[in-house]
């Protein structure tokens, strides 16, 4: 919107039947295109329908364009832009916030394509192996961008159970009474896990096989441990509000564990790298 302040401004110096140079107008055409599409996503409707006809019009339709004319479309279209932007209500993102927001996303929006950085692959291989997280991982990541940070550890949270249910999976927990793990609380899912995790130290052959499975069950369990003391039960029975550094805490420490998690299984429990390592139970 800078851009489209400055253009009267730039005009006024020009005499009013001056040709602008065909190069002046490409960039102009470019202006105009770039507003019609922005003024559309914006809903900046009485705008948009100036930006789509007249400025366009005022570039193509009469031979070569003159400066007093242009200058004269692009002042009329920032009167009509003006009491609209009026109306609409902005977000200003605090830059260390805002980091996180362009990993999930790949680069700031309205960045071409072409120069867009890839998606963080911390997030991409998370998605590959858990696809019914993203949801959640955006709204951590998007409720910690706009300091909702109590909502941001819920979601973390969210996407922790899935990772946690997985696991269970993996291990073939089995619940008393045949309850399904999608309604089982935490402490009873992770005891039975603690207890396959102790058959296998009992039962298993002592080897690199062995150690290699424990330390990543027991790591896991440990971890989950974590999160649902330090995080899952506060925040799902109204315990206590987080503040930024908890809800970023919780958004880095689950991100990186369900990377680490993805590496091995997906989100039936499947092993999906080093089968070698794992006994099967």
């Amino acid at each position: 919107m800078t851009l489209i302040a400055a253009i009267p401004t730039a005009t006024d110096r020009r005499a009013e039947g001056e040709d602008i140079h065909p190069h002046v107008v490409a960039e102009m055409a470019y202006l105009v295109e770039q507003l019609t599409k922005e003024t559309r996503q914006l809903q900046l409707n009485a705008a948009h329908t100036r930006a789509a006809k007249e400025l366009k019009m005022a570039l193509v339709a009469y031979g070569t364009p003159k400066w007093g004319a242009v200058r004269r479309e692009f002042q009329v279209f920032w009167e009509i832009i003006a009491p609209e932007l009026w109306e609409r209500r902005g977000i200003c993102i605090e830059t260390a916030r805002a980091k996180y927001l362009d990993d999930l996303l790949g680069g700031r929006p309205g960045i071409p394509e072409k120069k867009r950085k890839r998606p963080d692959p911390v997030w991409a291989s998370i998605w590959k192996q858990f696809p019914s997280v993203q949801t959640d991982c955006e709204e951590a990541v998007y409720c910690y961008a706009l300091e909702r940070d109590t909502a941001s550890v819920f979601h973390s949270m969210r996407v922790a159970e899935i990772g946690l249910r997985a696991l269970a999976r993996r291990m073939k927990v089995k619940l008393p009474k045949n309850k399904r793990l999608e309604w089982a609380q935490w402490q009873e899912i992770l005891r039975e896990m603690s207890a396959k995790s102790d058959l296998v130290a009992r039962n298993a052959k002592a080897g690199p096989a062995k150690d290699a499975l424990l330390e990543f069950y027991n790591g896991a369990i440990g971890q989950f441990y974590g999160f649902k003391d330090e995080f899952r039960n506060e925040v799902m029975h109204v315990r206590r509000t987080y503040d930024r550094f908890d809800s970023e805490r919780a958004l880095v420490r689950v991100r990186d564990f369900m990377q680490k998690l993805a590496g091995r299984i997906n989100q039936k429990g499947a092993i999906v790298k080093d089968p070698d390592a794992w006994l099967g139970l």
